[in-house]
């Protein structure tokens, strides 16, 4: 995600009829750094380290990277205006958010 916060920002201002903003599929991660010590999360912080996080901070982005965790998420779509959060679905190694003004 090159800039999760310029997103949010965008669909609050785009979201109109929609009523609504369903997220990207991000890596299923826990919020805190021992939720993620197991053979997925190391994958996920390694590809998030050398792909996701350079290219945020390329575009002055947040640089979460696939490891934000929902509460992190969660935070940043309220930063761009969003009020109502969800979990949508929960694939086994994927989050779906619902975000709505």
């Amino acid at each position: 995600m090159v800039s999760q916060v310029k997103l949010e920002e965008f669909l609050g201002k785009v979201e109109g009829d929609m009523g609504g903003a369903c997220g990207t599929p991000l890596a299923f991660v826990g919020d805190r750094l021992e939720d993620n010590l197991n053979l997925l999360g190391w994958m996920f912080y390694s590809a998030s380290s050398t792909i996701c996080v350079p290219a945020s901070f390329g575009h002055d982005g947040a640089a979460l990277g696939a490891q934000a965790g929902e509460a992190k998420i969660k935070e940043v779509v309220a930063g761009g205006g969003f009020t109502k959060f969800r979990r949508a679905t929960q694939p086994p190694t994927n989050m779906v958010f619902e975000a709505r003004p």
